[in-house]
């Protein structure tokens, strides 16, 4: 399942805070997709969400730079060994792949 995160938001004035709700928020987000799913469904996922609970004055901007595709790693692929065989030789333990099977 894609995950939304918060990178960072700020709220009203920082160097001079106040005592009152801000005018204004923003927020930098990050979509972290999962194989198989496609991102050009999650904004107006979102969207929906945010409407259905009454946050109708929320803009959603997408970044200039796009989406980029999940990725599904083989663990047996000969690109995954190297990368699983270089960091062993570098930290001098083997490092735990995770792979991201197909349901």
């Amino acid at each position: 399942m894609p995950t939304l995160e918060v990178l960072a938001f700020e709220c009203g004035n920082p160097a001079a805070p106040v005592h009152a709700i801000p005018t204004s928020t923003w927020a930098r987000m990050h979509v972290r997709f999962v194989a198989g799913c496609d991102p050009d469904d999650f904004i107006p996922a979102i969207r929906d969400h945010l409407d259905r609970c009454g946050y109708t004055m929320i803009d959603i901007v997408p970044t200039r730079e796009g989406w980029y595709p999940a990725t599904r790693m083989d663990p047996d692929n000969p690109w995954a060994q190297w990368a699983i065989s270089s960091v062993q030789m570098t930290c001098g333990q083997k490092p735990v792949f995770l792979p991201n099977p197909e349901k």
